[in-house]
């Protein structure tokens, strides 16, 4: 099979990313009616952070369509998820770990109970 094993689902995100950045180059800071510094510069980081999404979306489509190697997406992938990528073994990644919730009469608590997991500190990443 060549490319296509998820619908070119990476040129859709693609494609969003460079419409959104477009549109924020196209905007004047000083127009009262333009977006504060504060949106502008999320929607920024997040061009750049879906630039880097569809890359990996690409990656991962070419590896399952056998237009790419096995495990040549992971530099892309780990590109996406920085330091999340070595995500930590006390809760998985999560930041949460469950244990079980005190229980009798009269508690409505649910039985099991999120707490942040002490290895990580809740943060989910590898110490």
């Amino acid at each position: 099979m060549s490319g296509g094993s998820y619908n070119y689902a990476y040129g859709r995100v693609n494609d969003f990313a460079f419409e959104l950045e477009r549109n924020l180059e196209g905007q004047r800071l000083e127009d009262p009616d333009a977006m504060s510094p504060e949106a502008r510069d999320a929607r920024l980081r997040l061009v750049a952070h879906l630039k880097l999404v569809a890359s990996a979306m690409h990656a991962i489509e070419w590896v399952d369509s056998c237009d790419y190697g096995p495990d040549d997406e992971i530099p892309a992938i780990r590109a996406v998820l920085g330091r999340e990528a070595r995500g930590c073994g006390g809760c998985g990644g999560r930041g949460v770990v469950e244990t079980r919730g005190p229980a009798g009469p009269g508690n409505w608590e649910p039985p099991w109970v999120e707490s942040p997991c002490e290895t990580c500190s809740g943060s989910g990443v590898a110490p």
